[in-house]
């Protein structure tokens, strides 16, 4: 649409605006725009918009019962934060049942159009669904006295997200990482169906946490139900702020000359505009562009946006070194940040056409992420060069090994070589070492030679397993039957490299064959001999009885007390790990001090053995539920693998999938499912998707989901998982079995009760066969097959299951470990299922005091068991005592993504019922409000 059109378009609307009744406007339309339909829409929409102001807008938004000072049921209001259309918001601090200050946004007595009511209800329903830690929580809905519908929200203390990057000086990588929070914060308003339609610098606050910026977003004001069952009716407006609409929102059409509805899109335009703003200060449509609001809407249809590396240049130079002292850079280091990459992103971000940019704010925080680290943006050109560029950069750690072996070996040869020229003696030794290096190399040639540079890309796991079985081919030809302890050394390479990739079975017969070569030729106590024997330990200490697999070590341990400290600290830590690994961690403990003590801060060689000892005290961490702590150190394990000169990716894939399960466990979704993507597609480039760490993430992403409710996506990659296995013709494995029981949980999930039974019976079976029949794994998956009993109210059936599953878990963790608190739980709904109310309060009274010595809020079990009591208690008509329980437990749902689907529903509708036996009925009506307006959210397994 040209200036000329809207022009025409303003100047009609200016003079409908002047009309002094409905009738005079509508017979100046009529003459004005004649037969054109288009132009009569875009005046309508105009004129549509100004009529929604005047509706919304008032003399006063007070009403006396909320003004400051008064009291509103548990919230007495402090001050006014801010006014709107549509009403006030006000600071508040609620008093019951926790205290805490609150937003309190409160509809305007003049705001009474039943499309500005309906819209405050679409807002709450909204801000409802919504549970997500960078986004502000609903925490309570009501009405008051006078019929003033109001919100209690989630009070933030921040500065709007531009204002704070200013402040702050932070630079362009900073606020990049900054904008991908927020893009995952909508992106999780995405997954559960909202669109925002209003992003913005002010509807993004920023506050630092523990050195932590995080992110809030707010104001849900105007923001898109896609359930269109729940839509507000659109009347031709465009809302949103003008300075951030997307094209589609301003008026855009397709191809047909029809109006283009928003969609999550939109939000990814938002977004663009916001990074723009965020990296360069400045708004990418020049002013001479948008004098007014049509200039403005009729630049952004038409795409007049300036690329961010011409904007910046374009800028007055006092104005670019004022930006860029707010960055703590340099212009020139601004601009060259803007070049490429950045450059690239903002274009597709900001494309016209919804179809070109991001499909979602997932993709586009993955695509800044990606900038971050170095790897090629999708977004970029298919140039070879740059991609082979990323590729090194991405690939350092292959290239620099293999070149560092390849030089290491030539000057070994060169070494040799000069040292011919000294005696006979030195010459006849010389040349033979000559020729043993002629024969490594001639092996290294033979080992690279199919290694195209080109080709490792994604082929790179491919390359790497043809590689190393021509490796162990040229190893079984004979090639060093002279040399054997040349031959032992390059078995064990050989050998690490498959035990890298997880491949153990490979890995120690290579490390047998070596272990029996150097104790015929060096002895069985040399340190060379033990290292092999440790190698053999590690790769079959999955294949072995645990005490077969601690008695190895032990005697190993011994043998290297006097030998290199390094060596020993090694040991350590491998057995320590095989003790967290097999649910010891108490015992692994001192072990690793141990090793801890043997290694120095200083010592650059000890940077791996420091950055695993780490890792490793996460999982005892992690088994103490302590997921603060565990955080920190696989926090730290990470910054130690980067600080080597060449960082084992498959190590760091690890740790990242360590570190999605803690944020998984701590609520933290979004941020979760992005780590176990980043150390999936790590592991996929190195090892294929036919390893066990690959396949053990494709679990973890099942229960991801689980999480996040989205049980199809969780059964997809169970099954996905369970089609490699059988690709790979592995046989029964604990994976097998693990994989079928966590398939059975989310076909329950689904209502698939017949499929799930099925599926869990499979995977008892599997691990039944390779468990023993005491393990206590074997008790904790037993109590999938009875949930899926208790989902079929066959309570009867499911009884002695979980007796005997807690009397196992009590044995071997005892009564007071989280497990078997966890059976517990699970049996207090078997017996409220068997109406044996007074035997359920006794056990859950009982298990209440132990769950309260647990790390706090450890695994969500406190409310779990408080839900139970209050409705035993309520269905034993014991209405006093079940209240408080149950509003305990209600009050742990808010702004829980694990408890805030069926178990919060459940919860208000225990409440419901029990103000309908007291006959309270205006709670009654609260708890139900509260209730429907829930029923939006997608279940969430209990």
């Amino acid at each position: 649409m040209n200036q000329e059109r809207w022009q025409k378009i303003e100047a009609i609307w200016i003079k409908a605006r002047e009309c002094e009744d409905a009738a005079q406007r509508e017979a100046f339309l009529e003459q004005a725009c004649k037969d054109d339909s288009d132009l009569r829409r875009e005046v309508d929409s105009l004129l549509s918009a100004g009529a929604r102001e005047s509706e919304y807008l008032g003399p006063g938004l007070f009403t006396p019962e909320v003004g400051v000072g008064s009291v509103l049921g548990p919230y007495r209001i402090i001050r006014e934060l801010g006014k709107g259309g549509m009403g006030v918001v006000l600071l508040a601090e609620q008093q019951r049942p926790v205290a805490r200050k609150v937003a309190l946004k409160v509809m305007s007595q003049f705001a009474t159009g039943t499309e500005a009511r309906q819209r405050f209800m679409v807002e709450r329903n909204i801000l409802a669904r919504l549970t997500h830690p960078w986004i502000a929580r609903l925490f309570d809905s009501g009405t008051t006295s006078r019929g003033a519908p109001y919100l209690v929200m989630e009070y933030v203390e921040g500065e709007a997200i531009t204002t704070f990057c200013d402040r702050r000086r932070l630079d362009l990588n900073e606020r990049v990482r900054l904008l991908i929070k927020v893009a995952k914060a909508i992106a999780g308003a995405h997954q559960r169906g909202v669109i925002h339609r209003d992003i913005k610098p002010s509807n993004i606050l920023v506050h630092e946490e523990h050195e932590q910026f995080l992110p809030k977003v707010i104001d849900f004001g105007i923001a898109l139900p896609m359930d269109r069952d729940t839509r507000l009716t659109d009347t031709g407006s465009a809302p949103g702020t003008p300075r951030y609409m997307s094209p589609e929102q301003a008026g855009l059409r397709d191809a047909q000359g029809r109006a283009m509805e928003p969609d999550v899109r939109t939000d990814i335009y938002n977004l663009g505009l916001l990074l723009y703003e965020l990296l360069l200060g400045v708004y990418p449509i020049p002013e001479t562009e948008r004098m007014d609001a049509l200039g403005l809407r009729a630049a952004v249809i038409e795409g007049r946006l300036e690329r961010a590396d011409l904007r910046w240049q374009r800028l007055p130079a006092q104005t670019r070194q004022e930006l860029a002292d707010s960055r703590h850079m340099s212009s020139l280091a601004i601009y060259r940040q803007l070049k490429q990459d950045l450059c690239w992103i903002l274009l597709k971000a900001l494309a016209l056409q919804p179809d070109d940019r991001y499909q979602t704010a997932h993709e586009l925080a993955r695509e800044l992420e990606r900038y971050l680290e170095g790897f090629p943006v999708e977004a970029g050109p298919p140039s070879r060069l740059y991609h082979w560029r990323k590729s090194i950069l991405r690939h350092r750690w292959w290239y620099a090994a293999g070149l560092t072996f390849v030089l290491t070996v030539c000057g070994f040869w060169i070494t040799l070589f000069q040292q011919q020229r000294e005696t006979r003696h030195q010459r006849d030794v010389a040349e033979r070492q000559r020729n043993n290096t002629r024969l490594v190399l001639d092996f290294v040639i033979d080992m690279f030679q199919s290694g195209d540079p080109e080709q490792m890309g994604r082929e790179t796991a491919m390359n790497l397993e043809e590689m190393l079985l021509r490796a162990t081919k040229g190893l079984d030809a004979g090639r060093f039957e002279r040399e054997p302890l040349i031959r032992a050394e390059l078995l064990e390479t050989v050998g690490s490299i498959y035990a890298n990739l997880a491949m153990y079975d490979q890995s120690g017969d290579l490390y047998r064959r070596s272990y029996d070569l150097r104790r015929q030729h060096q002895g069985a106590d040399h340190p060379q001999t033990l290292i092999a024997l440790r190698g053999q330990i590690a790769a079959r200490q999955y294949h072995l009885d645990a005490k077969e697999v601690i008695a190895e070590y032990q005697k190993l341990i011994t043998q290297f007390a006097d030998g290199p400290s390094d060596e020993l600290a090694e040991t350590l830590i491998s057995y320590g790990n095989y003790l967290v690994f097999n649910g010891l961690p108490d015992q692994a403990k001192p072990i690793l001090e141990r090793a801890e003590s043997l290694l120095s801060e200083e010592n650059p060689e000890h940077l791996t053995l420091r950055a695993d000892l780490a890792h490793i005290f996460c999982g005892i961490h992690f088994a103490e539920l302590d997921f603060d702590r565990a955080e920190e150190k696989v926090r730290e394990s990470l910054a130690l693998y980067h600080q080597q000169s060449s960082p084992n990716p498959t190590a760091i894939a690890v740790v990242y999938s360590s570190l999605a399960v803690i944020k998984q466990l701590k609520g933290e979704l979004d941020e979760a499912a992005d780590l176990h993507h980043r150390a999936r597609d790590l592991i996929r480039d190195f090892q294929g998707t036919k390893s066990s760490s690959y396949l053990q993430i494709g679990v973890n992403l099942g229960q991801l989901y689980m999480d996040q409710a989205n049980f199809e996506s969780a059964e997809h990659h169970y099954r996905e998982v369970l089609s490699l296995l059988a690709d790979m013709q592995a046989g029964a494995t604990l994976v097998h079995g693990e994989t079928w029981m966590f398939l059975g949980a989310s076909l329950r999930a689904q209502g698939r009760l017949k499929e799930a039974e099925d599926a869990c019976r499979r995977g008892l079976l599997i691990l039944g066969q390779l468990m023993p029949a005491n393990d206590p794994n074997l008790a904790w998956y037993s109590l999938n097959l009875a949930n899926v009993m208790l989902a079929q109210d066959r309570f009867e059936e499911a009884r002695p299951l979980l007796d005997d599953a807690i009397a196992a878990l009590t044995r071997h963790h005892g009564a007071d470990h989280h497990r078997t608190l966890q059976a517990v739980q699970v049996r207090l709904r078997c017996l409220i299922g068997l109406q044996r109310y007074q035997a359920a309060i006794d056990e859950g009274s009982r298990t209440l005091a132990l769950v309260r010595n647990l790390p706090d809020n450890a695994l969500n079990l406190e409310p779990l068991i408080l839900g139970a009591i209050g409705r035993a208690q309520l269905l034993d008509g014991r209405l006093k005592e079940a209240e408080p329980m149950l509003l305990k437990a209600l009050t742990h749902t808010e702004g829980s993504a694990e408890l805030g689907g069926i178990f919060r529903k459940s919860m208000l509708l225990a409440l419901e019922d029990l103000y309908r036996r007291r006959d309270q009925k205006g709670r009654e009506a609260h708890y139900r409000d509260l209730r429907l307006s829930a029923e939006s959210d997608p279940p969430t397994p209990e």
